[in-house]
Formats: structure tokens, C-alpha cells, sequence
């Protein structure tokens, strides 16, 4: 794979200004009322595999696929979307960069600020949240493996456990945490967007969803889907009292994923909160041919 700096490539960058969210989550649906609807992948260039995550824009107009397996560079690549929302339009721009050491950090589920001016990761070996700044919105002008301009301590609810799944609340009043042990955990922000002034709000263990890899809550906080690797399922859940994890229920409603009889491992769940009703799944896969993200849409 051909790594490019995005010190390099800055200069390559054409930048929107993002729309200003006006929620802090998505709306979902029920699970029943959602359908397959395109892909981006497999083969569709040579740089894309081994993904670990998968994120999109406010606005839908830019993605970035993490990469973590790759044990000399652990990289985040950029990506355009002609039509916003539309992965059938995406196409890689030329854009990396290195994000973390793989040898002393490794980093998982990630999520951008609702300005484009930082983007945070949650740890893998390290079972912290870091936070890395830019200074222009959605652009990756750090060095190689940079030092987080801050980080939040999440050893306390998961000890020795990988955190693997991170959603963002885009009003920067809260974040969820997936972690492998089935438990997900929502954490509070006393200071809009300031991760050091987060506390555990509330969590749950979703039994049903085994090999949890990443969650969305919607922004009523009353629905959670959830991810598992183990069977390839999407689960739904009710929160009876909204917010509160421990208050959760599984709805016995679940969809099958489409690319579940040719590929494996799907590790990425995202659902933009910018009212596009799109849900984007992201499967691993160990070369360009068995790596896909998949869309799924509603009405």
C-alpha cells in the first residue's frame, strides 16, 4: 500500500465548511423498515483493506476509512462522496495519514466533532479516548503518530477490555463506548466537547448482540442498534428510561447483514446525525478483494 503524508497532500484539499448539527444523535427507525441499498467495495482500489472503522462527514460528503492491522502503518484514509450520502459516488482522494504508533498505541472506533476541528479514537491496547486537534476543519494536518491534544481514562469500566466502538454525541454533550465484553457505556460532559470533564452516565451489558463491536444510540436516547460480529447481526433495543443503558431491553428485532454469505468480520457501525437516513456498516477484510462497506437506507 502506497502511504501518503497529508503533510504532502495538504495542499490537495478542498474544504466545505460543515453544516452545524442541530441534534446530538440520529434518528432511528425501527430495524424492520431498513433496506440494503449499494457498496463501496470490494477491489475497488488497491489501498483499501483491513478496515476497522468507517466515518462519514456532517454533510456526507467525506468519509475515512481507519486502518489498523497494517503493523508499520496504522493510517486513516480520506475519501470524496460526489453525492453526499451516496457511497456509489465515493472514490479515495490520495489522502492518509498516520495516526497512532502501532507498536504502543492502537486505536479503534473513531468519530469527528460536528466542526471538523478535532477527531477522536477510542484505544484498543490503552483503554483511553484520545482527541487529536486540526486547524482546519476535516483536514489530518498532524505528524505521524501525534501525541493526543487530550485523552479520557475509560479503565475504570473496562479494566484489561478492548474499547472498540465510539459514537460522538454532535451537540458535544456526551459519548457512548463499545466495549468487547458486551458492555456499552455513556459518558456525560460537564464542558461541551471537553473530554476531561466526562463521568460515566450509564451502562448495559447487550447479552443478545455477542462479539459487540459498535453501538448507535438514537437522539431521543430510547433506541440502540448494536453490531455483532457472531452472526452478523444488527440488534435493536428500547431504553425505557432514555439515556439510561441499564434500562435497556432487546426488541427481539434484528437484521442480517447483506454481505454476511461472502464476507466476514463487520467492526463498523455508523449513522450520521444530520438527518440523512443512511446506516453504513464497514467489514474487515485482509486484502482489497474481501473488504466492503455496505449502505442501508430508509424512508
Amino acid at each position: 500500500m502506497t502511504f501518503v503524508s497529508a503533510a504532502i497532500t495538504s495542499n490537495l484539499r478542498s474544504r466545505n465548511p460543515p453544516a452545524e448539527p442541530v441534534v446530538g444523535g440520529p434518528t432511528l427507525p425501527s430495524l424492520s423498515t431498513v433496506s440494503y441499498n449499494t457498496k463501496y467495495g470490494p477491489n475497488e482500489e488497491a489501498d483499501f483493506d483491513e478496515l476497522v472503522d468507517f466515518t462519514v462527514s456532517h454533510g456526507g460528503e467525506k468519509a475515512w476509512m481507519y486502518q489498523d492491522f497494517d503493523a508499520a502503518v496504522p493510517k486513516l484514509l480520506e475519501y470524496d462522496m460526489g453525492t453526499a450520502h451516496d457511497l456509489s459516488t465515493m472514490s479515495y482522494n490520495g489522502i492518509s495519514a498516520q495516526v497512532c504508533s502501532y507498536s504502543t498505541q492502537r486505536f479503534r472506533g473513531m468519530d469527528w466533532k460536528s466542526d471538523g476541528m478535532s477527531i477522536f479514537f477510542v484505544g484498543y491496547n490503552d483503554v483511553k479516548l484520545s482527541q487529536i486537534d486540526v486547524g482546519t476543519a476535516y483536514d489530518m494536518d498532524w505528524s505521524a503518530s501525534p501525541t493526543p491534544d487530550a485523552t479520557f481514562d475509560l479503565s475504570n469500566e473496562y479494566g484489561t477490555s478492548d474499547c472498540l466502538g465510539l459514537q460522538m454525541w454532535q451537540d458535544g454533550s456526551a459519548f457512548l463506548v463499545t466495549g468487547d465484553t458486551e458492555v456499552v457505556s455513556r459518558y456525560t460532559m460537564s464542558t461541551p466537547w471537553d473530554i476531561t470533564t466526562a463521568s460515566l452516565h450509564s451502562q448495559g451489558t447487550l447479552a443478545e448482540s455477542s462479539n459487540l463491536f459498535d453501538c448507535i444510540m438514537s437522539d431521543d436516547g430510547t433506541r440502540v442498534w448494536a453490531l455483532s460480529v457472531s452472526g452478523e447481526h444488527v440488534r435493536q433495543y428500547t431504553l425505557s428510561t432514555p439515556y439510561d443503558l441499564s434500562t435497556e431491553s432487546y426488541d427481539s428485532i434484528s437484521m442480517a447483514l447483506n454481505g454476511a454469505a461472502t464476507y466476514s468480520n463487520p467492526l463498523s457501525l455508523f449513522v450520521p446525525a444530520d438527518g440523512a437516513k443512511v446506516l453504513y456498516v464497514g467489514w474487515y477484510g485482509t486484502t482489497a478483494a474481501t473488504t466492503l462497506v455496505e449502505q442501508y437506507t430508509w424512508t
